[in-house]
């Protein structure tokens, strides 16, 4: 186990306090409000060392950057939120995921990701498929543009992923 210091310290506090997924722009931010000269290589090398010591453990979900979450005993599914980006996850353990797997096959593991609007994003009137709320104005987390988002939830001329 590595060494205590403020940094790995607010970092820590970082998780605790949100209590969910977070990449490691959010920690910075987040933990520069104690440590104001934290920098990004530090926050990179304290994760990886919290992720080897087993208190974090990596997020992987399709097409985002990684982010990180404290280790937990139960199988969760995430919940990423179109409009902020932010991974929140999702209450409760995943129940019936055999029942999914066809006969003779063998289930290692699953990784379960609901996509919506938080309930942040859903307050404040931008939630995705919401009726009337065409051409609502987000900014695209793979292309960082503003783009339209259509009253199905999906930005307008994006490619379907």
């Amino acid at each position: 186990m590595a060494h205590q210091t403020a940094q790995r310290a607010a970092i820590r506090r970082v998780f605790e306090e949100a209590q969910r997924p977070l990449g490691p722009p959010e920690i910075l931010i987040e933990a520069q409000r104690v440590v104001p000269r934290l920098g990004l290589t530090t926050v990179y090398r304290t994760l990886k060392s919290l992720v080897h010591d087993g208190w974090l453990t990596v997020v992987d979900l399709p097409g985002e950057p990684s982010r990180y979450e404290c280790v937990s005993e139960d199988r969760h599914a995430w919940f990423e939120c179109k409009l902020c980006t932010r991974v929140y996850q999702a209450p409760g353990e995943c129940h019936g995921i055999a029942a999914l797997v066809p006969p003779g096959f063998d289930l290692s593991f699953y990784k379960l990701v609901l996509y919506g609007a938080c309930a942040e994003c859903s307050e404040t009137g931008t939630s995705a498929g919401a009726p009337g709320l065409s051409n609502v104005a987000v900014r695209s987390p793979s292309t960082g543009r503003d783009e339209s988002l259509g009253t199905d939830g999906k930005l307008e001329g994006a490619a379907d992923g």
